[in-house]
């Protein structure tokens, strides 16, 4: 069984500093994001645990993509390239693969 706890408190304190970065309150981020107004407190002080449509929510209130919230590197100034990665970015590491698989099918 995979451990999901670094991924997890990465996750939660990304989510903190980018907060704190934007001077947000947490019930103004829950807010701001369309969640209960103590969402952000409970997730930080760990009584939840985030999951991932929830954290697409927060990002869009955070104006962040994966790739960024992630810090991984953009390897394109092309929106569109960078749009693909992030879309990869949130998929099983086999339905990845399955994308590239057909994207580089139509390549050829």
């Amino acid at each position: 069984m995979v451990d999901n706890s670094r991924l997890t408190d990465f996750t939660i304190n990304r989510i903190k500093d980018l907060r704190l970065k934007n001077k947000l309150s947490q019930e103004q981020l829950s807010l701001k994001a369309e969640l209960d107004p103590k969402y952000i407190n409970k997730l930080e002080n760990g009584r939840y645990k985030i999951r991932l449509e929830t954290l697409s929510k927060i990002l869009d209130a955070l104006q962040v993509d994966y790739l960024d919230f992630f810090e991984l590197p953009k390897i394109s100034e092309n929106n569109i390239v960078n749009e693909l990665l992030s879309k990869l970015a949130i998929l099983s590491e086999e339905e990845q693969i399955l994308k590239v698989k057909a994207i580089l099918q139509l390549l050829k």
